[in-house]
Order: structure tokens, then sequence, then C-alpha cells
């Protein structure tokens, strides 16, 4: 009997002790410390293929509502009401993660808020939210209204949520469901792997103003046999100008159609290779039929070319028409910290 209380006793004392450390990091990295007490994780620009002057970043301390007992997150018509008992969540670490704030084990209907105010240089401006993961499927709600949703835990989405903001504060509420029962592309951070689940929000979300006519994406592919840039523009309407620029530089400058691929030819092309990783500048400039700019963009490409090809006989890849041993490390990309998501960059 003794034995079985000294036992008992222990067990106690372990629950207590565990409960006091919750928030202590049980693997730190070195960047651990810095990441858990920075005000806006990761401010840097999130986009540097379409890159534009005006943004604003949401990451930072959100309200928060998890657990066991809390509303169903999947799909729902209207918002919870946050009480004032709502924990406080780091942005963009998942739940489970220590650097959160909340390291609480496998959620599966989580609650976000925060209040925005949409700069006034803004006024006149279409304003897009975005969201590079939300783990697994997301709602969006602005001012009480559904905004948006989407289905996917390893992509970004973007939702245009001009209609719903008003003048001042606005409510912005997240709800994510996650099952992580295997029947969702998990990856190995699933019941079935050896990783901590990962749920809700983990990667940047950030505001953009946009003009009504802009530059929705683009696609570029470099073409070295004809020293030339092929570009894909998306928007609504309009004509291109893309420039090509090495430092200062402009080095060729053409004109295209939106939604109809053309090239920027690159004479003597610099080759970006691992040795000499050499990327240009690209700036593209959208105009309205009256010659008016609506939407002007940065991006960057490096003018190299991958394809196979015999090296001694051998068929290998190749890359600008020259054989490179590739030595392949595996970095799955796990941090004992922030689990999928780094803790700083």
């Amino acid at each position: 009997m003794k034995t079985f209380q000294k036992i008992l006793l222990f067990l106690l004392s372990f629950n207590t002790i565990q409960s006091s450390i919750a928030q202590v990091p049980k693997l730190p990295t070195k960047w651990t410390k810095e990441a858990m007490e920075t005000a806006i994780p990761f401010p840097e620009y999130p986009r540097p293929q379409l890159q534009r002057t005006d943004w604003l970043c949401l990451n930072g301390k959100w309200d928060y509502i998890g657990g066991k007992d809390v509303a169903n997150a999947l799909n729902p018509l209207k918002p919870i009401q946050f009480d004032g008992k709502a924990d406080q969540i780091l942005v963009p670490y998942c739940p489970e993660s220590v650097i959160s704030g909340i390291e609480r084990k496998q959620e599966i209907n989580m609650w976000y808020r925060r209040n925005i105010s949409i700069p006034a240089t803004w006024n006149g401006k279409d304003v897009i939210i975005h969201f590079d993961a939300v783990d697994h499927d997301a709602t969006i709600f602005v001012n009480g209204q559904k905004a948006g949703t989407h289905a996917g835990g390893y992509d970004a989405f973007s939702i245009n949520i001009t209609k719903f903001l008003k003048a001042g504060s606005n409510s912005l509420i997240v709800a994510a469901h996650d099952p992580n029962d295997g029947r969702t592309p998990s990856g190995k951070n699933g019941p079935r792997g050896d990783y901590t689940f990962t749920s809700g929000i983990w990667q940047t979300v950030w505001l953009e103003p946009v003009s009504k006519n802009y530059i929705e994406d683009i696609r570029i592919l470099p073409d070295l046999d004809n020293n030339r840039l092929k570009v894909l523009v998306n928007a609504e309407q309009g004509m291109i100008t893309a420039a090509a620029i090495d430092g200062k530089k402009v080095v060729s400058e053409v004109k295209g159609e939106i939604g109809k691929a053309f090239y920027i030819p690159i004479e003597n092309p610099k080759l970006w290779s691992p040795d000499s990783p050499f990327l240009y500048d690209l700036k593209l400039t959208l105009k309205d039929k009256s010659g008016k700019v609506t939407d002007e963009v940065l991006s960057y490409f490096g003018m190299r070319d991958v394809k196979l090809g015999k090296a001694g006989g051998v068929v290998r890849p190749l890359l600008n028409g020259k054989f490179e041993m590739q030595v392949g490390l595996l970095d799955q990309g796990y941090w004992p910290d922030g689990i999928l998501t780094a803790p700083t960059d």
C-alpha cells in the first residue's frame, strides 16, 4: 500500500511540474526566444515574385479560442462570440507549437480574431486579404459577414474583402477546421505519422490594396536557346510594359498584351548557376486604354536552362548545357519550436 501511495504521489508531482512549465520550450533552438518575444513575426514582404509597395502584415497576437468544447469551425454560417475568455496566439505559428503561446495537442476547431484598420492612403482601392497557408478548411468573416472559404492546408489563397469593410476598426474572424484524421492531405504530421500535428494558420497573413484593374498573377520562363524571357501576365484588361533590369540599367523593354505570352530579348545574358546565382529584376507596368498606369509590380528572374542530355554517354540533368553533380540533402522542414513554421527567417 505504501508503495502504491509513493507512485501516486510521484505521478501527481510530475503532472504539477508539467503544468507549470507548459510554455517552456522542451527542445529550444537558438531562434526560439527571439521568435516568442517578437511582436510581428516574419515582417518581410511575403511574395517577392510579385511585389507591390503598399501592404500590411497581420502577423502577431490574435485572440484565439480552441480546445475540445469550442463550436464546430467547419464551414460555419456565422462566427462565434468572443466573450473575453479567449487566449492569445502568435500568428502564424500553429497552436500545437510552443512559439504560438498555446501548445495544445491536435486542435480540430480553431477560431481566431483580430481588429484591422485600413490605412487612409488606401481609399479608393480594393483590399485583398492573403493567407499563405491555413490547415485545413478556412472560413473568413469580416465584420460578422462571411467573406469567403478555402479548403487545403498547403496552398495560399486570397479574398477581396472590400465590400465588407467600413471606416475605422474592422473585425476579422477566421474559423479553421482540421480533422487530422488521415482523410485529408497531412503529410507526416497526422495520426499515422511521426511528427507533431499542425493545424490552423501556419503561414503569413497580410493585406494588400489594388486598383480595380490590377496584375493578378504572372508566369515567367527563361528561354536560353533564343536568349529571351517568356512572360505571361493576367489581368482584366490593358497593356503591359515589361522591363528587364541589371542593377539600375534597363537592358531590355517590350510591350505585351494581357493574357498572351510575349518575349523579352536578353542579349548576352548573364547565366544563373550555383557558383554565380545572378538574378535580373523585372518591372511590369499595367496601363489602361487611355495610357493611365493602373498597377506596377516588381519581380525577378534568372537566365538558366535545365534539361536532360548525355554526359559521358550517360543521360544526366544538365544546367546551362553542362552536367552539374548534385548533392541532395534531406530537409524535412520541421522545427521543434515552430513545427511546420520556421521560428524565424
